[in-house]
């Protein structure tokens, strides 16, 4: 999967070179160094991940703090230096990141990098910082009202809630997590028979438009 998602992403690097003029050409750049450097991360590749991070630092000049461009950078770093096992920066990434989250400076189209910021934050047992997190991003991501997203949040939840010991809130987040599954499987099927319903819609439309056709044919 993170193999296919980098292939991707070096694609789009060379479909970004032809785009002479686009104004999103550099924030755009970025954003896809740093996603490709989380996948070769993912996939141990530290060596590649290293070469992202190097172009990235080529081509930002300073940090600027623009909508999905700051907490991204703050993540990837974290994640890089925790797999070289320099703790220290790691943990001095770590706090810059809770900081943003802490003012409030995120945003729903970081959902990738907060939830893969509170799995980094439950791998390393800082659960006061987690829980505070939570209590951050959870409504943000609650009011986006996309179950996928809300789900994969109450999961680490329920890890969280394991972690810490506390039985009863874990088997709540699992009955939760249970019944945003099914809600899940419902909204699927909705959407399959909506498309089933057009696809007969369509088809029906154009048998009309066969037949009003050739009765004007007729009448000719």
């Amino acid at each position: 999967e993170y193999e296919r998602a980098r292939y991707y992403y070096i694609k789009c690097m060379e479909d970004l070179a032809n785009q002479v003029g686009d104004p999103f050409e550099k924030e755009n750049l970025m954003l896809i160094l740093l996603s490709q450097g989380r996948c070769s991360l993912y996939l141990k590749d530290i060596e590649d991940a290293k070469k992202c991070k190097e172009q990235f630092e080529n081509s930002k000049g300073e940090v600027i703090r623009k909508k999905g461009s700051y907490i991204p950078q703050l993540s990837f770093y974290a994640a890089y230096y925790g797999a070289l096992g320099d703790i220290s920066a790691r943990d001095s990434y770590i706090e810059k990141i809770y900081k943003e989250i802490e003012a409030g400076r995120f945003f729903l189209d970081n959902y990738g990098e907060l939830l893969d910021f509170c799995n980094l934050l439950l791998e390393n047992k800082k659960y006061d910082m987690l829980q505070k997190v939570f209590e951050k991003i959870t409504p943000v991501i609650g009011q986006a009202g996309i179950v996928s997203m809300e789900r994969k949040l109450v999961r680490l939840e329920v890890l969280y809630y394991r972690s810490i010991k506390k039985k009863k809130k874990y088997l709540e987040g699992c009955s939760k997590m249970f019944e945003m599954g099914e809600l899940q499987r419902e909204e699927l099927m909705t959407v399959r028979r909506e498309a089933t319903e057009l696809r007969f819609s369509l088809a029906e439309a154009q048998k009309k438009e066969k037949e009003m056709k050739k009765e004007k044919e007729n009448l000719r």
